[in-house]
């Protein structure tokens, strides 16, 4: 009962997330794609089950399910890959990605067609010869229908299944390269970092494929000798599945963070954790929405909550106080003009080298003609801070002074004007540099300005 139980349990799994997914990510573009995908595969597992099961599973329900997996599972590569396609932004399906599917009306049809020329009892009859005696018996089967109906139901499908695996990994292995996808960037992932959605998919997809291929290519004699392998396997594929589709809730997004992957069931809290929960939750969406949408948010709640500090103040709003400066300020100015500090904090301040994407320590090394361990124990002993950590904040700090001035801009924007490579990349730093995520800063940041200047208002009304 339990072999059982694990055998058929990545079919549960598929039919469990099809339910979830019409719930909680029918809008999102890749809803259609994966709901196909979704029942193509629990449909090709169902026939892989079948002929791993024990008991309950007759010759001629087999022979039925044989039929199903030649129409079902050359399916499943190419809409692995359309779903790729997908992530990637690509409404579009060119049709060549859909002729793969050719194949599985061929091999359905010809194997449909092979059997009701042999006779159902026939293929039954040889079907259980198969399981019982093993491959040795289809010799005695050679130059008849029901033998042609084993080379297509069996080598056929088993050779373009191959092929197809073989074409779309090639396929999966540009991407990876052109895209820049590499297994350590998961470390960034598990170390509470963002990653993106469709490399963290790719590394699943492909471990599902060797998953499936190592199994394909075990012995069917150790399998029945050994029920545990076969149960080993789907508990594995379970858990694999199982964690593509909690991925696939956030088709919609490009990067991802461990902490989101947790609150994808964002209701799943209880009243101790309500508070903290729903404050994430809030920030999250307050950082994706548009300036537009906020504000039409604002006029609905507006009657309701003190909204003040979303309104930009009417008053001059002086520029954030510059950390930059309180940093390089905060040294004894006792170095000589042409020191190593001098030309060090000359080309941080004057020629704003941190703006610069990718600079690192040996790059400014050599700018001074010096060495990198050196000046990064220069910089550790002067302002107490790594060199990534200095930069990251000098470019924080240079971010403020631009979300004041550019209130309108975007993201990447921003990112790109402050020196870092990505909208995530700032999004990120500048969070664990404030505390805040950026559009929570500027609405603090106004709001604060529009306190001091009431304030300083009535300080003045109350000398006149």
């Amino acid at each position: 009962m339990l072999y059982n139980f694990l055998i058929f349990l990545p079919v549960a799994i598929c039919v469990f997330w099809v339910a979830i997914l019409s719930q909680m990510a029918s809008r999102i573009s890749a809803y259609h794609t994966l709901t196909a995908l979704l029942v193509v595969l629990a449909a090709y597992l169902f026939t892989d089950s079948c002929y791993a099961a024990s008991v309950g599973v007759s010759y001629g329900l087999l022979a039925q399910v044989g039929l199903l997996a030649q129409l079902v599972g050359p399916c499943v590569p190419p809409l692995m890959w359309i779903y790729l396609y997908r992530l990637r932004s690509h409404d579009h399906i060119p049709s060549a990605h859909l002729l793969w599917l050719v194949f599985s009306a061929m091999l359905f049809g010809s194997g449909f067609s092979l059997m009701m020329v042999a006779g159902p009892e026939a293929i039954q009859t040889f079907i259980e010869h198969l399981y019982t005696k093993g491959f040795d018996e289809t010799l005695r089967y050679r130059n008849t229908t029901v033998y042609s109906y084993y080379i297509v139901t069996v080598i056929a499908f088993r050779v373009v299944l191959g092929a197809e695996l073989l074409f779309y990994g090639i396929k999966i292995l540009l991407l990876m390269h052109r895209e820049n996808l590499r297994p350590r960037h998961l470390g960034k992932f598990f170390n509470g970092g963002s990653t993106r959605v469709l490399e963290i998919q790719v590394f699943l997809i492909i471990l599902l494929a060797l998953l499936q291929v190592s199994k394909m290519f075990l012995f069917r004699d150790l399998l029945v000798e050994h029920p545990w392998i076969p149960a080993l396997f789907a508990l594995i594929l379970s858990t694999v599945l199982y964690l593509f589709f909690h991925v696939s809730l956030f088709s919609a997004r490009e990067r991802i963070s461990l902490r989101e992957v947790h609150s994808a069931f964002r209701f799943n809290f209880n009243p101790e954790t309500k508070d903290e929960f729903v404050e994430e939750i809030m920030a999250d969406l307050v950082e994706e929405a548009e300036e537009e949408a906020l504000m039409r948010i604002k006029d609905k709640i507006g009657h309701n909550l003190n909204v003040e500090e979303w309104q930009h103040p009417t008053t001059a709003v002086e520029p954030p106080k510059s950390l930059a400066n309180n940093i390089f300020s905060a040294v004894a100015k006792s170095w000589e003009d042409d020191s190593l500090l001098s030309r060090f904090e000359n080309m941080m301040l004057h020629e704003q080298a941190f703006l610069e994407p990718g600079l690192t320590l040996i790059d400014v090394a050599e700018r001074l003609h010096s060495n990198k361990t050196y000046v990064s124990r220069l910089v550790n002993n002067t302002y107490n801070l790594a060199f990534p950590d200095l930069i990251n904040t000098l470019r924080v700090d240079y971010a403020e002074q631009y979300i004041v001035a550019h209130r309108d801009a975007k993201q990447a924007e921003i990112a790109t004007a402050c020196g870092f490579i990505s909208a995530s990349s700032f999004n990120n730093t500048f969070k664990k540099v404030t505390g805040m995520t950026p559009k929570i800063w500027l609405a603090t940041f106004d709001h604060q300005s529009g306190v001091n200047a009431g304030a300083a208002e009535a300080d003045s009304n109350t000398e006149t």
